[in-house]
């Protein structure tokens, strides 16, 4: 996510630079870590935006006609796209980190693959955001 935020342009792929789909489906599946890889991507996202940009942009919520679908050809249904936006939006609202604990409720009504969904909506989440904020302030 840091290689993202110095190098907007930086190929990113998932499957080699974040974890082999299988190893999500692994940790969400067998282990139940999909509220904890959520909270782990938004807390970092935010770690890494609140070091850079001004507070007002990166504490300003995604807009309910956000759609990250029509940035990125991603398949998420709108569901996981609703749930991925509400966590990111809930964490920039917040002073402080989200935990598992409190992503529970949105994560494990879901399914292996909606959960895995969900935390990669949040990683491109993070892409589309800090593009937007360095085109708005003009940092490279």
């Amino acid at each position: 996510m840091e290689r993202l935020d110095i190098d907007i342009n930086t190929p990113i792929s998932i499957e080699e630079d974040v974890a082999a789909e299988d190893e999500l489906l692994g940790m969400i599946q067998n282990l139940s870590l999909g509220a904890l890889l959520a909270a782990h991507v938004v807390n970092t996202a935010m770690r890494i935006m609140s070091a850079r940009y001004p507070a007002e942009l990166v504490r300003f919520p995604l807009p309910e006609q956000y759609n990250l679908r029509q940035l990125y050809p991603l398949a998420f249904t709108d569901h996981e796209h609703e749930i991925a936006r509400t966590i990111f939006n809930q964490r920039a609202a917040r002073a402080g980190d989200l935990d598992a604990d409190d992503l529970r409720p949105r994560m494990e009504p879901l399914d292996t693959g909606q959960q895995v969904q969900v935390v990669l909506a949040l990683f491109f989440m993070f892409g589309s955001k800090v593009g937007a904020m360095k085109h708005r302030t003009g940092f490279q």
